[in-house]
């Protein structure tokens, strides 16, 4: 499901119920067999950093999320450019 989202370069919602209310949204721009890495997109929809998310702490793993349209479109009227 990972490599098929990072692939595909498709929106990410996650949960980790876990450890924390709320859910993260992004693009996966890293993973190995334990970890990824994601550019986050805030609910602005504006880039807001990068997390590092332990796999096993999933709780939930969206892809492509929901909101995925809406979000491509709002990132591309503001002309944003993924950060590196």
């Amino acid at each position: 499901m990972i490599r098929k989202a990072y692939e595909e370069k498709n929106l990410i919602r996650i949960d980790r119920t876990e450890l924390e209310a709320g859910s993260l949204a992004g693009y996966i721009v890293a993973f190995s067999e334990s970890l990824v890495m994601v550019s986050l997109v805030d609910h602005d929809v504006r880039y807001n950093g990068f997390e590092i998310v332990r796999i096993e702490d999933i709780t939930n793993f969206e892809s492509p999320a929901l909101q995925q349209s809406f979000v491509e479109e709002a990132i591309h009227a503001r002309d944003l450019k993924p950060p590196k």
